[in-house]
């Protein structure tokens, strides 16, 4: 992408800066937290949003934890169906 030459063409120009930040956010964000577009910053703002869907990732799997934990002992809870043999 370096060799392109964009000196008289506004258009590329544009679309070659949208690729850069794109790959840009791509690689900060190698876990696919959050969705890219050509809109996406590539900033300090990036990095934040990064940071945020980390902690709800992290926030998720607890309150999926403990979602089943609760669920198992309420399971648990029930007594055992009585199944007479014949």
């Amino acid at each position: 992408m370096d060799e392109i030459k964009i000196t008289d063409n506004i258009v590329v120009e544009e679309r070659l800066e949208k690729l850069k930040r794109i790959l840009g956010a791509l690689r900060k964000d190698k876990d696919e937290l959050i969705s890219i577009s050509e809109t996406t910053p590539s900033d300090a703002e990036l990095d934040e949003q990064i940071k945020s869907e980390e902690v709800n990732k992290k926030v998720n799997e607890e309150y999926s934890k403990k979602a089943k934990e609760a669920f198992e002992k309420q399971l648990a809870a029930f007594p055992r169906p009585y199944c007479a043999s014949y």
